[in-house]
């Protein structure tokens, strides 16, 4: 038994053709603000504090190798902005358009599923899958993780 069997029109491209058709100018001047106004401002201080200031640490107190420096506390601050940028491109693709937009949800999940979905937007959709994200991209022994 699949997924096609049990929802034969689910995955029907007609019901995708809501999210081409359709422009989401609010969504994409708030993704440009993100950007513009929050994102390349940090990276360029990240960038002036590393290479033309010398990297200098946060804590004077402490050794430099147990403190960490201000362009790492920048660049921590950045990740969390990518995160949460994720986070609500994330909520605008699930809640906005495939539960209120298209019959996918409603096929899939059901009606009550889809409306506690729905209930769902805003801070408890984004709290929940901020720290859901941040769990998984920040923490661990990868690369990414320990920078």
């Amino acid at each position: 038994m699949t997924v096609d069997s049990l929802f034969p029109h689910a995955f029907d491209p007609a019901n995708f053709q809501v999210v081409v058709r359709r422009p989401h100018p609010p969504e994409a001047r708030s993704a440009t603000r993100v950007v513009v106004g929050l994102l390349l401002p940090l990276l360029l201080t990240a960038l002036i504090l590393y290479y033309a200031v010398g990297n200098p640490t946060a804590g004077s107190h402490l050794k430099r190798s147990e403190s960490a420096s201000w362009s790492w506390c920048v660049l921590f601050v950045l990740r969390q902005a990518v995160v949460l940028s994720a986070v609500r491109a994330g909520e605008v693709i699930s809640i906005d358009i495939l539960a209120l937009r298209t019959p996918v949800f409603l096929r899939l999940f059901g009606s009550f599923a889809t409306l506690m979905i729905v209930q769902a937007r805003g801070w408890p959709y984004v709290t929940t899958f901020w720290a859901l994200l941040d769990f998984c991209v920040l923490f661990g022994k990868l690369r990414f993780a320990r920078q």
